[in-house]
């Protein structure tokens, strides 16, 4: 069955199968042998009846050299009239053996032709729609249905306005109202059955029936969410190279002032101390923390800006986990739970790693200013190592998670803005991945999910 525009045909293929019987040529020749020699003897007997001869040969040949010759000319006629019929039924059987070679040969090209259009609808990668000037949809790929969420049956007679975003109806529909528009690519937010959208491209041209009259649209949907999130990521990436190119800079240019503000600091402080009242004193003190904090932000420029290379040992998440302990001391009314395990092992950059772990320690005990619970614990899952940081604070706001990894942006009164993008970093150059996951009001969980075959 071909469904074309519209119209369905059915194709028997056993229909040609069954053969049209005509009768021998060879039957043929003795027949009309038969009925000249009978119409011969016909005449022999009518003679005998009348005029009484004798033996046959007696009544044949005496009759006049007229009547013999037309008999003689009755029988070769008939002859003759029965080789040609025998011609004709030859030819006639050989046009017909052709004629059916043909109509075998193109009836297994168009059903070839039919499986490969069959095969090209249904294997698009994209949806295909076929919908008329009403805007309702007649047919439709698998596809159309996976990626709207609709069954077939709820897809056929639906309108095609209702698998486009609201905010995009108007400026499509304006695609469909006139039969002699064709339009290609045109981005738009689709909409599935669930009410989520989502970005698509969209082209339509016209279906014309078997008198080339316009009959409809033919839509192709594409989905171009991993494009658009690529595009997105292209941006992002160029913005932060540009930030690194920039903080290469500004940190370098910033290096030699604040080395001249620390030497004079500590010029005054060492010689003039005696000299300075508690109140001098104390801006000194100031004036050295901000020398220091100001190198940190350059420290953490830099680092940002550097490319990574890394030192890899072997080592294990129980001993990461103590050597970043050792260098920052756990408040007294937070209770840390260590659930690491020496084993599996992985190799990785271990002062690397302590920057990591020590930056999401920190992180955590800053979100628990009145106190709580840090849990580090860590297991294999599907040959990997997954360790997780989980707090009881004050939880991440959801519109803020989306930028814990983007550089300067942070919601601490003294924060940089680079520690989660530079663990970011340096998690991803051991071939791993960084998760976050929070409750506000209840707390917040950090995974690092790393190889634990990661080679040199």
């Amino acid at each position: 069955m071909l469904y074309l525009g519209g119209i369905t045909i059915t194709i028997d293929m056993n229909a040609s199968k069954s053969k049209p019987k005509f009768i021998d040529r060879h039957a043929v020749i003795i027949l009309f042998s038969v009925i000249a020699i009978s119409a011969s003897l016909m005449d022999v007997a009518i003679d005998a009846f009348v005029y009484g001869y004798g033996s046959f040969w007696d009544i044949f040949f005496s009759a006049s050299p007229g009547i013999i010759f037309g008999r003689v000319y009755i029988v070769i006629s008939f002859v003759v009239i029965g080789v040609f019929m025998d011609l004709y039924l030859r030819a006639r059987r050989q046009y017909t053996k052709k004629l059916e070679e043909e109509i075998l040969e193109r009836t297994r090209s168009l059903k070839d032709s039919q499986e490969k259009l069959k095969s090209i609808f249904t294997a698009s990668p994209d949806a295909i729609t076929a919908i008329d000037f009403n805007g309702k949809i007649v047919e439709c790929n698998e596809k159309a249905c996976r990626m709207h969420g609709y069954l077939r049956e709820e897809l056929i007679n639906m309108n095609i306005l209702e698998l486009i975003a609201n905010e995009d109806k108007q400026r499509l529909s304006k695609y469909l109202r006139n039969s002699s528009d064709e339009v290609e690519n045109i981005e738009y937010h689709a909409a599935r059955k669930e009410g989520n959208e989502f970005p698509a491209e969209f082209s339509t041209s016209i279906l014309l029936n078997a008198s080339k009259e316009p009959m409809g649209y033919v839509t192709v949907v594409k989905d171009i969410s991993k494009r658009k999130q690529m595009e997105q990521e292209l941006l992002k990436s160029e913005r932060l190279a540009a930030i690194g190119q920039l903080a290469a800079m500004v940190g370098h240019d910033m290096r030699n002032p604040l080395t001249g503000i620390a030497n004079a600091t500590y010029l005054l402080k060492t010689k003039g101390k005696s000299k300075m009242d508690k109140t001098e004193l104390k801006m000194i003190g100031m004036i050295e923390k901000c020398v220091d904090y100001s190198d940190k932000i350059i420290n953490d420029l830099l680092d940002y800006s550097r490319t990574l290379k890394l030192e890899l040992i072997e080592t294990n998440p129980k001993l990461l986990l103590t050597q970043a302990l050792s260098l920052l001391p756990i408040p007294a009314n937070v209770h840390l739970v260590d659930k690491t395990h020496r084993k599996p092992t992985l190799r990785a950059d271990s002062a690397k790693m302590q920057r990591v772990f020590l930056n999401l320690i920190k992180n955590a005990l800053e979100a628990m200013p009145n106190g709580g619970k840090l849990l580090v614990e860590s297991h294999e899952q599907n040959g990997q190592l997954l360790i997780n940081f989980s707090d009881t604070g004050v939880g991440i706001p959801e519109e803020s998670i989306h930028e814990l990894w983007t550089p300067l942006k942070t919601t601490k009164a003294k924060g940089t803005g680079f520690g989660l993008p530079i663990c970011k970093r340096i998690v991803e150059a051991h071939g791993g991945r960084i998760s976050v996951s929070s409750i506000l009001g209840k707390g917040t969980v950090f995974t690092l999910t790393l190889p634990t075959n990661l080679s040199t």
